[in-house]
């Protein structure tokens, strides 16, 4: 193999390692981004379950009618 055949070789090889290297990183990225959103989704279900038993709690042990106000349910719901 002379050395006007090695270049062209050499040249594709290295390019096709940059489009490899390229491709996978936004496949990883994807799926990291995946998996946070899903984190947090799950966060955010777990969130909402422990909120629904406590009004059913305050439901059942007192005489409650509810909020009266859109601000009175944030509060209630804000966790600090």
């Amino acid at each position: 193999m002379n050395s006007s055949m090695i270049l062209p070789i050499l040249s594709s090889s290295v390019l096709a390692a940059l489009i490899t290297a390229i491709v996978s990183k936004q496949i990883q990225d994807k799926s990291n981004k995946l998996k946070y959103v899903t984190e947090e989704r799950q966060k955010w279900r777990k969130e909402l379950r422990e909120a629904a038993v406590e009004l059913r709690r305050i439901g059942k042990n007192e005489k409650w009618d509810g909020f009266k106000t859109v601000a009175e349910a944030k509060t209630f719901f804000r966790s600090d």
